[in-house]
């Protein structure tokens, strides 16, 4: 794909008399998609604006012309992408130019794909679902353009038919979807979320099984797991498995060993909530907890567990910033809860308010010093500069308990409160490279963490020991691999 450039206005009025050649230059010549398109590149470098105030300004239509572009844009709607000189067969140029604001264009160099920008289809969506037989006529209308040309359908397509005539992806199917199939149909269902329920489908729950879908797709890869048959090529490790299992104790126990060994944990009320587990780079730490995780989820048709995996490898996840922890946490636990997602996020943005207004000020405060020390001459030393400490908490621990606190209650109103909640901390090892204050900050979030959400268990991953810290939890080294 070629990096796209503005589209001049006069283009506009200057069309060529060959309109596939036009089409292809225009293409070419295409602006960046609005926010929220799925992957396809604007034909107007104003954007949706360009239907009312720019250049990009057309003739009234005949009402003839007229009523046929409403009955192509409407059948447009339901389609991924299409070819206007097919869509249209005798489409002039001036059609042309009014359909272009309403439209994204995309080319492979050989040929140009036009797509309706993502508020256009929305707009036609709603107003043929409040139709009696608004979106049957779509479909008609589409089904006969794929015929005409001889094109199959693409994804976005057969979701968008699939939900108008009825027939809504399940949240199950998504596990076997590829990433651009998920990416598809998250821009589907989105553009579809407004009018959900008139169309008989829960957008939210479905996009939230997506989101979780995405998540777990690195475990199945990692276990060979093929969503067909619902099994997968893990061999072996069923001691630390069996481990794991005991220590979360959410599934019921696999074998009599297990059941003896879970009920004396608890008739000794042991209290251990923190397993550190680690192992030396490459001996199969992740595949382990990718397998212990799909345990889990794949166990709970209607889940008993919620989990989060953070891991500190990811640049948005600082253990600096215990704050970013929760962030992240709030998210996944979003899409595992749908009820009360929208809660969590406007939590979310909240604590990212409060943190960017935290480091503004800071920033304010260390230009000021910096300028204060500039006009006296009086510089600190060198030496206490040497080894700095890490930055300051843009989130301190008593305002972040108290969004923890918030959390707690946002999931008792889902009625999540009493499952268990698995926190899965990876990469730890980039967390004790920052140093001690680092690894202290991540310990009082757990500890933060398990006070608000007794239920909550923590699975600490690294290369190293956790030894000197989260003082009483559970220890699991992996060694090297036996076969079964």
């Amino acid at each position: 794909m070629m990096i796209p450039t503005p589209l001049p206005a006069q283009v506009l009025s200057a069309l060529t008399e060959d309109d596939s050649a036009f089409l292809k230059s225009l293409a070419q010549q295409s602006a960046e998609p609005d926010k929220g398109d799925f992957g396809f590149l604007a034909a107007a470098a104003t954007g949706a604006e360009a239907a009312s105030g720019s250049d990009i300004t057309a003739p009234p239509a005949p009402a003839d012309t007229a009523v046929r572009l409403d009955e192509a844009l409407r059948s447009a709607a339901l389609l991924g992408a299409f070819d206007p000189l097919r869509l249209v067969p005798d489409i002039a140029e001036a059609d042309l130019q009014r359909l272009l604001p309403e439209c994204n264009v995309s080319t492979d160099g050989i040929r140009s794909r036009w797509s309706l920008r993502g508020s256009s289809r929305q707009r036609l969506l709603a107003g043929m679902a409040a139709e009696p037989a608004g979106l049957a006529h779509a479909v008609e209308g589409a089904r006969a353009y794929l015929e005409r040309s001889g094109e199959r359908a693409d994804e976005v397509t057969q979701t968008l038919i699939g939900i108008a005539v009825g027939k809504a992806p399940r949240q199950q199917d998504f596990a076997a979807m590829s990433k651009e199939s998920l990416a598809a149909s998250r821009a589907t269902i989105g553009w579809l979320q407004a009018i959900d329920r008139q169309l008989g489908f829960d957008a939210n729950g479905l996009l939230c099984a997506i989101e979780l879908a995405e998540l777990l797709e690195p475990f199945r890869f990692l276990t060979g797991f093929d969503a067909r048959t619902g099994r997968d090529t893990f061999v072996g490790r069923e001691d630390e498995l069996r481990q794991l299992r005991s220590f979360v104790d959410a599934l019921r126990s696999q074998g009599l060993v297990e059941t003896v060994k879970r009920s004396g944990r608890r008739w000794v009320g042991s209290d251990r909530r923190v397993l550190g587990f680690s192992g030396v780079g490459g001996i199969g730490k992740s595949t382990l907890l990718s397998k212990f995780i799909l345990q889990h989820v794949a166990a709970s048709g209607s889940p008993s567990l919620r989990f989060a995996y953070l891991d500190f490898d990811r640049s948005t996840i600082s253990a600096i910033q215990p704050a970013t922890l929760l962030l992240e946490l709030a998210r996944q636990v979003g899409w595992q809860v749908p009820e009360v997602r929208q809660d969590l996020e406007a939590l979310r943005g909240r604590i990212r308010e409060e943190m960017e207004r935290n480091r503004s000020a800071l920033e304010v405060g260390q230009r000021s010093r910096h300028a204060g020390q500039s006009a006296s001459g009086n510089w600190p030393d060198p030496a206490p500069l040497a080894e700095p400490g890490p930055p300051e908490e843009l989130i301190g621990p008593s305002l972040l308990n108290s969004y923890l606190y918030e959390a707690g209650q946002i999931l008792a109103r889902g009625r999540a409160a009493d499952w268990p909640l698995l926190l899965v901390l990876d990469t730890f090892e980039e967390a004790q490279a920052l140093g001690d204050q680092a690894v202290r900050r991540v310990e009082g979030f757990v500890q933060a963490c398990q006070d608000q959400l007794p239920r909550l268990r923590a699975v600490i991953v690294g290369r190293d020991e956790v030894a000197d810290f989260f003082e009483g939890a559970e220890r699991l080294v992996l060694t090297e691999f036996k076969d079964p």
